[in-house]
């Protein structure tokens, strides 16, 4: 019950200092003088004047701009079109600028009118706009060519082979902010716009990539968040830590080889986006092994990260058709740069998970992290060996077909470790919203791996940073929409799971 004495509901537009009164637009609609002979859109200005919000004048309107301009005291926006004529274009441009206008709205989705058979059946033919007047004129015996007459006056006005070309001419002619209406793919969305999620992440790098390269990189659960509400989320705190090192934020970057693939910098790149972690094998030449801890740990790496689930390479169907073959070189181990499934051993035990007789030094790192398959069991027995957390993982599910969902697994993991050590999880996370599942799970932090990937991908060092940023706000939002302002407060009660609906209907 707090006080909502301050509501607002107004978004601020960083525009010119224009601010949205409120969420609410009137949209731009041709000839309203159809509809009322009296006022036309001078009415509609007044109305959306009296409710405080904008109004979007149509580039076919009924009433003139300066009519619609002098009617009231509110902002309006002036929808356009790409003529074939583009001075036609530059001079309502230029008249609803000096008229008082806020932004232009420039339409996209109509280089040619769509098939409304409504209109081919009534014969349509719509009146010509007076903000015409004088800059085009049209024949009114225009032949409709089995359409409308006013398809046919589309057909002979609008420009089909406008581009983003003309978002860049119509930027130079004026200095009024263009919003683009129209837009329904997310390939048009990031023409001229960085990617908004991973998802689009994802298709760049698809398409920047080779095919055998993406599908090497490529290969969630139905719960439910729970917000609370009325809950002071001003500030939102997004740190936690982990062995002992603060974090401004629980999500961590993946182990993934092979980076070179999606850039050349490779993980040079990453690394310069984030903080790296690095991945080991437990190589059938132990002394390998040995060796690249000792090198990891004097270059100021502060853990080991212990994959444990790839005794065998899993069969990886992508790979198989693509009759792929990376070589795994070391640049300091040349001798053995060989096909990366003779790397692995198979006889790999729980007695080799903390070789500290053979590895001598090691005892000054802060934890070595074992991703362990997700039982009750193994979680107990990679506490009882020695490491210092555990991370839930199934390899991006390239090992083996049906082993669960890490999210799904999570809570089991987080009951059996009962709070020995902390518990990491990765695999499938696009969102921060599924983030937040994880920490409301009992993660203490996640990893993410081909988002990263994938923007490193698309755009290199600033795409792989911009990934972990976005994933960051999204986490934020979530936490704040969720009334958590600590990551200390998300707890279980913020989300149910299909086994929460399932128990309480027995």
């Amino acid at each position: 019950l707090e006080r909502l004495a301050h509501q607002t509901l107004d978004p601020s537009l960083s525009w010119k200092d224009v601010e949205w009164p409120k969420s609410i637009t009137s949209l731009p609609i041709l000839l309203k003088g159809i509809v009322t002979a009296e006022d036309g859109e001078v009415a509609t200005a007044r109305a959306a004047a009296a409710c405080n919000t904008i109004m979007v004048l149509s580039f076919s309107s009924s009433c003139k701009i300066e009519e619609v301009a002098s009617s009231c005291a509110a902002i309006h926006f002036y929808q356009l079109h790409v003529y074939k004529k583009r001075d036609v274009s530059a001079t309502l441009v230029r008249r609803a600028e000096s008229l008082g206008f806020k932004a232009i709205v420039l339409t996209v989705d109509t280089p040619v009118l769509g098939r409304r058979e409504a209109d081919i059946r009534n014969k349509m033919i719509a009146p010509q706009s007076p903000n015409l007047e004088g800059l085009m004129s049209f024949d009114d015996d225009l032949d409709a060519e089995g359409g409308s007459k006013l398809e046919g006056r589309a057909r002979e006005t609008l420009d089909p082979s406008s581009s983003w070309r003309d978002v860049e001419w119509l930027k130079s002619i004026t200095s009024l902010p263009i919003l683009l209406k129209g837009m329904v793919t997310a390939e048009d969305e990031m023409e001229d716009n960085l990617p908004v999620n991973v998802w689009e992440y994802q298709e760049l790098a698809k398409k920047s990539l080779p095919k055998m390269h993406y599908d090497f990189i490529n290969g969630g659960a139905e719960d439910e968040l729970r917000p609370r509400v009325l809950i002071d989320v001003s500030k939102i705190d997004m740190s936690t830590s982990l062995l002992g090192y603060n974090m401004p934020s629980p999500i961590i970057v993946a182990p993934t080889g092979h980076h070179k693939l999606a850039n050349p910098e490779a993980e040079v790149a990453t690394a310069r986006a984030t903080a790296a972690c690095n991945t080991i094998m437990v190589y059938k030449r132990r002394d390998v092994s040995a060796t690249l801890v000792r090198r990891a740990e004097s270059l100021g790496f502060k853990a080991i990260v212990l994959t444990v689930d790839t005794p065998v390479l899993g069969r990886r169907e992508a790979l198989i058709r693509n009759k792929y073959a990376v070589l795994v070189i070391l640049p300091s181990f040349p001798e053995h740069s060989v096909e990366i499934c003779s790397f692995t051993n198979h006889n790999s035990m729980w007695m080799t998970a903390p070789p500290r007789a053979n590895l001598e030094g090691l005892m000054s790192f802060d934890g070595d992290l074992g991703s362990v398959s997700e039982t009750s069991a193994s979680t107990r027995k990679a506490v009882e060996a020695g490491v210092a957390g555990v991370i839930v993982s199934n390899h991006g599910g390239r090992q083996l077909d049906y082993a669960p969902p890490t999210i799904s697994a999570l809570e089991e993991v987080v009951k059996a470790v009962a709070g020995a050590v902390p518990v990491l999880v990765d695999g499938g996370l696009r969102r921060g919203t599924e983030v937040f599942k994880a920490l409301a799970l009992g993660a203490k932090a996640v990893m993410v791996g081909r988002p990263v990937l994938y923007g490193l991908a698309a755009r290199g060092e600033a795409g792989a940073r911009h990934v972990i940023e976005m994933l960051n706000r999204e986490l934020e939002l979530a936490m704040a929409l969720c009334g958590c302002p600590s990551v200390a407060e998300v707890t279980r009660r913020h989300v149910q799971t299909e086994g929460d609906r399932i128990r309480a209907l027995l």
